[in-house]
């Protein structure tokens, strides 16, 4: 079918728009037509009205000496004449009494408008003669003007009566009627030839360069949008031009569109061949259901692995709870796909199959649609039977090494226990009192990494230890051996929440051993009484161990790592070698032992 065809031209859009400007052009035109009528007849109006008012002026005087003298046939004659002038069409007198005397023309009588022939009776007409219809009742409008008669005799005026003069529309439409039959031609004249002007105008302007489009519109094709521009043959810039403009700015958009859109489905193909390769996984299994738990999608993985494990065919549209044979997996699988569609992405392990049961380890998460409205949830299963079985033997195994080091650290304890007391054992046999007394260092030097053990075997985690309650242990079985100070000398203690590893816990040990003996034996002579201070701080890797107290310090030492204190010595050692920190001391009141050290994680 040809383009040009397609659309008749009662049905065009040219046409339409002609019909509807054109209806209301017919409306303004006939509302003005008759808006001039009725301003042109009230004008002729009220110049009949002025008319009327100069012929009083003309037979006022004439009516006014009949009356007086009751010429009845001079009367006569002055109504007869009147009656001639064109615009007046009934007259009537009445004397100073309000009898009508004179008749005559067409007269409004009682609401009935009637032709009268002309009644002269200056006694006064009858009631017959007043109302003798000639003809029928007139239809047309009358208007009247009425005025007073008087005569000026012996210098007094005297009213005689009161004349009225009738008109009627007749009057006003012979004088009108030519000029309201050239008006109405003139406007339907005028309206026919707008008509056609804006017919040909429209077709030419509008409904031919429409077809052009139209015709465009129908050749657009994917494969040539080229072919499918237009030109609209117009001189000046207008809606045309624009819509020409837009329209072939459409099609090189559609183009640009169309070769985004190839290159985007060749990127879309290539994704989706990475997305098979990747979904197709063999080893995960993944399924999405919409809210009424029906397959949307799976893979190979989870097809085999539901034919496997519930001898069951899935298809998209099925439900999921249909092809599962066991209640307590179905209420499982309910319970965690319900979780994911409240929105909530979670991971579980646990048992599914009938006959066989494997671990399978989960990932829940929900799906949205554009609006954020959940839809449904998927799911990514991993067989991990195998994981599962060696990470529980796995576990079974460090438990038991873990109770094997808690043994190990059991028997090193009471071995060291026992060395502990075949000291003190030697002790009592001992006479000499600096023996003895390196004895008992020996013997706390022992229970400072007998603690060590006694710690880990009391706590949970075998590699580190709680060193608030080992030096808490520690300093109790000092001070057992040096029961006397316990009354005079306090030991204070301020360590921080911190867990140290058995490599320092040794050496740190030994340390506040050495450093909290040599306070007690030779700080507080004399039964004086103090206070020993033992702060543990850590920060990120750092660690410092601050040992003071208020005693009589050891005097001016310049070089007091060279002197042939076996303790002191002992307490650099393990703080440069074993901890690789540093130590100094403060000599001023008391004595001050500072060791920083960096933390083994």
């Amino acid at each position: 079918m040809n383009a040009d065809n397609f659309v008749r031209i009662k049905d065009s859009l040219a046409t339409k728009l002609l019909r509807t400007v054109f209806s209301f052009y017919v409306v303004i035109a006939v509302a003005v037509t008759v808006a001039h009528m009725v301003i042109d007849y009230n004008y002729q109006k009220d110049n009949i009205t002025k008319d009327l008012k100069n012929i009083q002026k003309t037979f006022e005087k004439g009516l006014s000496v009949n009356l007086w003298q009751l010429n009845q046939e001079a009367l006569e004659t002055a109504v007869k004449g009147m009656l001639e002038v064109p615009m007046i069409v009934g007259v009537k007198i009445q004397n100073e009494d309000g009898i009508e005397v004179v008749c005559g023309g067409i007269i409004s009588r009682n609401d009935n408008v009637e032709n009268l022939v002309l009644q002269v009776d200056i006694a006064g007409l009858s009631d017959q003669a007043a109302y003798n219809p000639i003809n029928q009742s007139y239809q047309f409008e009358l208007f009247e003007h009425s005025f007073p008669v008087h005569y000026v005799y012996e210098n007094k005026s005297r009213y005689l009566g009161e004349v009225t003069l009738y008109s009627s529309s007749t009057v006003i439409y012979r004088r009108v009627k030519l000029g309201f039959l050239m008006l109405i031609v003139n406007a339907f004249v005028k309206t026919a030839a707008l008509w056609f002007i804006f017919l040909f105008f429209a077709t030419y302007l509008l409904r031919k360069p429409l077809a052009g489009f139209t015709r465009a519109l129908r050749n657009i094709s994917l494969d040539d949008l080229s072919s499918a521009k237009i030109e609209v043959e117009t001189k000046n810039p207008n809606e045309l031009k624009l819509l020409e403009q837009s329209f072939n700015d459409m099609i090189n958009n559609l183009q640009l569109s169309v070769i985004k859109r190839e290159n985007a489905e060749n990127e879309i193909q290539k994704n989706k061949i990475l997305l098979e390769s990747s979904i197709e996984s063999p080893k995960m299994a993944i399924l999405s259901i919409d809210k009424h738990y029906n397959y949307m999608y799976f893979n190979q993985v989870h097809f085999n692995t539901m034919a496997a494990v519930y001898n069951q065919e899935i298809a998209v549209g099925k439900n999921i709870f249909e092809c599962m044979t066991d209640q307590g997996d179905i209420e499982k699988s309910k319970r965690n796909f319900d979780k994911a569609m409240r929105g909530e992405q979670h991971v579980t392990v646990e048992q599914f199959g009938d006959i066989e049961r494997s671990f399978y380890e989960t990932r829940y998460n929900p799906i949205f649609d554009e609006n954020k409205e959940i839809i449904g949830a998927t799911a990514f299963a991993e067989d991990v039977t195998k994981r599962k079985l060696d990470d529980e033997q796995l576990k079974a195994s460090v438990r038991e090494k873990e109770i094997l080091l808690q043994e190990i650290h059991h028997r090193v304890k009471n071995n060291m226990q026992v060395i502990n007391a075949l000291l003190k054992l030697q002790a009592d046999f001992v006479d000499d009192e600096s023996v003895k007394q390196t004895i008992n260092d020996c013997q706390n030097r022992v229970y400072a990494m007998a603690a060590v053990h006694q710690t880990l075997y009391s706590s949970d985690k075998l590699s580190e230890i709680d060193f608030q309650l080992y030096l808490s242990n520690m300093i109790a079985a000092i001070f057992e051996t040096y029961s006397s100070e316990r009354e005079r000398v306090v030991i204070n203690t301020d360590v921080a929440n911190a867990t140290i590893t058995l490599n320092q816990a040794y050496p740190l040990g030994l340390i506040i051993n050495e450093l909290l003996t040599n306070s007690l034996k030779y700080g507080f002579p004399d039964n004086r009484e103090g206070e020993i201070n033992v702060v543990f701080t850590k920060q990120d890797c750092k660690a410092q161990l601050v040992v003071a107290d208020n005693g009589i310090g050891m005097g001016k030492v310049t070089d007091w790592k060279s002197c042939s204190s076996l303790g002191l010595k002992l307490v650099t050692t393990l703080a440069e070698d074993q901890l690789d920190g540093a130590i100094d001391l403060i000599n001023d009141i008391g004595t001050r032992f500072i060791i920083t050290f960096e933390v083994e994680s």
